[in-house]
């Protein structure tokens, strides 16, 4: 026979609220905590707008040179200050910028970054290739692609900027082994991915660390650094700060190179050299188009400039008929008004001005002098015959 004490006891538990399932959500009397149902797998890839994802400060991401899906969804990595946030089993619907092979999910998001067009980059974990595409749009579930989606979308490159477009500076990996010129004509080749690590590993030879914002100001704070030869850049997201930028007094040949992920370097070089194309050139020629640039001394000791294929336009004071440019400077240096000449080569006609300068106008066909003064100026008692 049940007890008058047992069946108050069921009956207290048949009116309390079940919070361990949730089953009463509406009870705000009870002070414990609900406990959260374990999620059900799907063989279908989470909503991200249904299930977002936990915000990862990208400052404090797990250092990672591989990156895998599932277990990776939701890390940021940060690459030529972009950061980008990993979507397994997602992927891009539109129309790619091209396809690059690639071995794995971080260089994808390097890529991307060096393709001033890209905005998201899908790795194909089974072909081993990278896709570029330029649009920012969300990504669709897609199995067996994992998208690196930019955090901000990135500018675009084909907007018209204000400001002037800075010197190129060569992008990791995709230009490993680039040059660059910094602002006062240093030069610097380029190496993706790896760090200086000096021989007799001397703390002496790291001059100091700064902070830069692109690799390129690192550079020109190397090349404005007495004694710097090599610098180092954090360039993306692992066991170094960002954007640190140190200088070293050891350059190519004084250094062991160590493959790091995250850093790229750059030493200075002597300038390129370049084939570069004679001109065929007489030692003395008074007409066009040998004599472009020569300084011809006039018979009554005027020296003139010649230049081909440009004309003074300015006022005339006098013109005649001439057989050669020769002729024409020497009939300006006989008239004192006379400081400038327009010749027109096939017509054979000198036209005379007072023109002091270097002519702007470009016509072909045309030959022009201007005067220099008196080739015995700087002689004691030197003149022009005028």
């Amino acid at each position: 026979m049940t007890s008058l004490k047992s069946l108050l006891f069921l009956s207290l538990l048949a009116f309390r609220p079940i919070t361990a399932g949730k089953l009463n959500p509406l009870d705000d009397d009870d002070d414990e905590e609900p406990t959260q149902a374990a999620p059900v797998p799907t063989a279908n890839p989470p909503n991200p707008n249904s299930n977002p994802i936990p915000s990862v400060d990208p400052s404090k991401a797990p250092y990672k040179q591989i990156y895998n899906c599932p277990e990776d969804n939701g890390l940021k990595y940060i690459t030529y200050g972009i950061t980008f946030e990993l979507k397994c089993n997602f992927g891009t619907a539109q129309t790619h910028i091209r396809h690059v092979d690639c071995q794995t999910q971080a260089q994808c998001a390097d890529l991307c970054a060096a393709e001033p067009l890209c905005q998201t980059s899908n790795f194909n974990a089974i072909s081993k290739s990278c896709g570029l595409f330029p649009g920012y749009i969300d990504p669709v579930p897609y199995a067996n692609i994992h998208t690196w989606f930019p955090t901000e979308k990135r500018p675009d490159p084909n907007e018209p900027k204000p400001d002037p477009v800075e010197k190129a500076v060569p992008l990791c990996p995709l230009e490993d082994g680039g040059t660059y010129t910094s602002e006062d004509g240093t030069f610097f080749k380029v190496a993706c991915g790896v760090h200086t690590i000096a021989e007799s590993s001397k703390a002496t030879e790291l001059i100091r660390s700064e902070k830069a914002e692109t690799f390129g100001e690192c550079m020109d704070l190397c090349a404005a650094e007495a004694g710097c030869v090599s610098v180092d850049f954090v360039a993306r997201t692992g066991d170094h700060v960002l954007k640190t930028c140190d200088l070293y007094l050891i350059g190519e040949g004084c250094v062991l190179i160590e493959y790091l992920e995250s850093v790229d370097m750059a030493y200075t070089i002597d300038p390129p050299e370049e084939d570069q194309p004679d001109e065929a050139t007489l030692a003395c020629a008074f007409d066009c188009p040998f004599g472009n640039g020569m300084i011809f001394d006039s018979q009554f000791g005027e020296r003139f400039h010649i230049d081909c294929g440009m004309r003074h336009g300015s006022v005339v004071i006098f013109k005649d008929t001439q057989e050669s440019l020769k002729d024409c400077m020497d009939a300006c240096a006989a008239l004192t008004p006379c400081h400038s000449v327009d010749y027109h080569i096939s017509k054979k006609i000198c036209y005379y001005g007072q023109h002091h300068g270097e002519p702007t106008n470009v016509t072909p066909g045309w030959a022009s002098a201007h005067s220099l003064g008196c080739a015995s100026a700087c002689s004691k008692g030197g003149s022009c015959g005028k």
